[in-house]
């Protein structure tokens, strides 16, 4: 599974800083479909999407020689893909690929609105803090 995020990681960064609509939409594709594919195989098996087990999940870091949890890296996903929104495309006239503003917006909403996709924010710890600090709590 850690190679697998690594791909998935290593996939969704082609999408930065390119502006050609044909690999855009190529590769927008090709992420809707890693999502699809791969993001259930790394469900916790308790849920009945995933046959993969937890002990399957953790590897052994062998340069560190620590467990590792290996889990889809939907963040990079969404940084990757999360700049090109929203689309902002008019194709030049006498356009041979054919690809329009339509085609590029919808494979990029299918890649930020996959089901089963999870978009942590960086921030919720700093939200739980604050919350608990005005309700009088503090975390220790």
């Amino acid at each position: 599974l850690k190679l697998m995020s690594e791909f998935v990681s290593l996939a969704s960064s082609c999408m930065h800083g390119e502006t050609d609509p044909r690999c855009l939409l190529q590769i927008l594709r090709l992420l809707n479909k890693i999502q699809q594919v791969m993001s259930p195989l790394f469900a916790p098996s308790g849920n009945g999407l995933s046959s993969v087990s937890a002990a399957d999940q953790m590897e052994l870091d062998a340069t560190e020689g620590e467990v590792v949890i290996a889990t889809f890296p939907s963040i990079e996903i969404f940084d990757a893909v999360a700049p090109y929104y929203p689309v902002q495309f008019t194709p030049p006239k006498n356009d041979p690929h054919g690809i329009t503003r339509d085609m590029l917006q919808s494979a990029l909403m299918a890649v930020l609105c996959e089901r089963g996709a999870l978009y942590k924010s960086s921030s919720n710890p700093l939200v739980i803090r604050e919350k608990q600090h005005d309700d009088g709590r503090e975390e220790e």
